[in-house]
């Protein structure tokens, strides 16, 4: 096994109490359409650390990270319908378009938040009663029915229906416009702001009475200190020397992350070829930087400074050729290019940039190609013991199948950088064959992002299998 997963870990002080009071900061505030001025997602994540400790204990509050960990992927959705929303069509289409974004991410919120705060207070009740916590039963009155914990999370699910009913119903106005056969009918959509402003103060009078409850709650279970002391034992004896938990779930989690940067790779460009990609690529190195440093202690210090490094590179090559090639589409065309000596310079300028983009993703993939296979050859391989089949030569035939679809990955993802600098050189030209060029790169590089994304889960999979075992 390992050496550096094996590593003794420091004892547990805190349990994330401070974490999840702070998480709930960000989301008692109302949005304004789909702008949240504080974002969510920065609370989810807070969340979602906050509750890992106590996830090790109870299988329900995992289930409920599990949940509020999806949550982040949701408020990222968000972001991205903020950007698509706004530089999409007219404004009557943006008004529709924004009343369906609001309505789809509504439903996506209801649907995993309101279960992952039941999971987690049915959890917390769970805990106490095992581990004799007070706080989590404490009642207003000796004949309440309900304790304290059972009120938060009837409260909660009220307070995320009122929150994002707040958000869907001022954007119905956008149905009542002006029409053919009465152009003098009073469009409601004129006194949307009035409405977004009305549903803001009705969603923040819940959100002040939430966050004041939810804070003084988990205060209380924070200075339970018998419950708290009983948890703490449990997880610094129990879960702390289990070093196949922690492997599991950080090597699970950093594969969810280079899923997502291969998802990210995929380019889509507005306005076709002289437009520009709407997903940045530095958002491959954020995904991948994160991913590695999760799990960070599954591999050498060199392979860690090495893989950090291409990320680092390839976030700035990447960001500086994604403003050059968006400032000359927007200053130049094919015509240009023929004719216009300065133009034609930046063009060949803007091929080398990409040519030397294209390496540095290579190499980037070749560091997280170099990373699955210390996974693949340190974390899997759970072999049944059988007399007619050897175990080595069954673990390097698991290990080889597991290998493979990461060398046909890379072998894509060549293809793909070539694709890249393909559509850059193809500024020249206007047959259709130019015009189609980023429709080719996208479709490769989302052959790639398939490819890579099988390769990674198969990974993730053997991995949950070997320590199951």
């Amino acid at each position: 096994m390992d050496n550096l997963a094996n590593k003794p870990q420091k004892k547990a002080r805190t349990l994330g109490f401070a974490m999840i009071i702070a998480s709930f900061a960000f989301y008692f505030l109302p949005d304004m359409a789909l702008i949240d001025f504080f974002p969510d997602i920065i609370g989810y994540i807070l969340l979602s650390i906050g509750i890992s400790k106590l996830s090790y204990l109870n299988d329900t509050i995992d289930d409920a990270r599990k949940l509020f960990f999806r949550m982040i992927f949701i408020g990222a959705g968000k972001l991205v319908a903020i950007f698509i929303t706004f530089s999409t069509g007219s404004a009557e289409e943006q008004a529709s378009l924004m009343l369906l974004m609001i309505f789809v991410f509504a439903l996506l919120e209801s649907f995993t938040l309101i279960p992952a705060y039941i999971k987690l207070f049915e959890g917390l009740i769970y805990l106490g009663t095992r581990h004799d916590g007070s706080a989590v039963f404490a009642k207003k009155k000796e004949f309440d029915t309900k304790n304290v914990s059972e009120r938060l999370k009837r409260f909660t699910v009220i307070f995320v229906v009122v929150k994002n009913l707040c958000l869907f119903f001022p954007e119905t106005a956008a149905l009542s416009t002006t029409d053919n056969i009465n152009p003098n009918k009073i469009a409601m959509y004129e006194f949307i702001p009035h409405f977004r402003v009305i549903g803001m103060i009705v969603s923040l009078v819940f959100g002040i009475i939430w966050f004041t409850k939810t804070v003084k709650y988990f205060r209380s279970v924070r200075r339970d200190k018998q419950f708290l002391n009983f948890l703490l034992d449990r997880y610094n004896t129990e879960i702390l020397p289990n070093y196949k938990i922690f492997a599991e779930r950080k090597i699970g989690l950093a594969c969810i992350f280079f899923i997502i940067a291969s998802a990210v790779a995929v380019d889509f460009y507005i306005d076709g070829n002289n437009g520009y990609n709407i997903i940045p690529d530095i958002m491959v190195s954020v995904a991948v930087f994160i991913g590695i440093l999760i799990i960070k202690s599954y591999i050498t210090k060199k392979l860690l400074w090495a893989s950090l490094s291409s990320c680092g590179v390839y976030a700035v090559v990447t960001s500086v050729n994604w403003r050059i090639i968006s400032d000359f589409s927007y200053r130049y065309t094919a015509h240009h290019v023929k004719t216009d000596k300065e133009a034609n310079d930046m063009w060949k300028f803007l091929v080398g940039m990409s040519a030397f983009e294209a390496v540095c993703f290579i190499i980037l993939i070749v560091t997280v190609m170099l990373i699955f296979i210390r996974i693949i050859n340190e974390h899997t391989g759970y072999v049944v013991e059988h007399n007619t089949i050897d175990p080595k030569v069954k673990l390097t035939e698991l290990r080889t199948s597991l290998k493979k679809p990461l060398y046909i990955s890379l072998v894509l993802a060549l293809v793909a950088a070539s694709a890249g600098v393909f559509r850059v050189f193809m500024f020249m030209q206007t047959t259709e064959l130019a015009d189609s060029s980023w429709v080719i790169e996208t479709l490769i590089t989302g052959v790639f992002a398939i490819a890579f994304s099988i390769a990674i889960a198969r990974v993730k999979e053997e991995v949950r299998e070997k320590y199951m075992y």
